[in-house]
């Protein structure tokens, strides 16, 4: 089964700030393993980012903090949220997966 999941970032690290983030890594993820890996410039502001992510067809999401408003319209878009990232892309990514991995998910 493929999934794509999407990490909030500027250059390559987490953003602190979901509605600033200049610009996202989507992962496509297949069988937990990342299968492919491409940068999406985007536009200011929560509205603008949580657009994007839909026509991307995210289901996950990997960010530093998100304000409450951000959190409830990415719930109401299907996007589960992983707040509290910080660090390298890549690893970041590596690392919820391998959480998946071993809940058996």
């Amino acid at each position: 089964m493929t999934c794509t999941l999407a990490v909030a970032c500027e250059n390559d690290s987490v953003c602190p700030d979901f509605g600033n983030s200049p610009e996202f890594a989507v992962f496509e993820i297949l069988e937990n393993r990342i299968n492919g890996l491409r940068k999406v410039s985007a536009a200011s502001g929560n509205d603008a980012h949580i657009a994007l992510l839909r026509e991307l067809n995210a289901k996950v999401l990997l960010c530093g903090t998100l304000d409450a408003s951000a959190r409830s319209a990415l719930e109401a878009a299907g996007i589960q949220a992983a707040e509290g990232q910080t660090g390298d892309v890549i690893q970041v990514t590596g690392a919820y997966l391998m959480k998946l991995v071993r809940a058996g998910k």
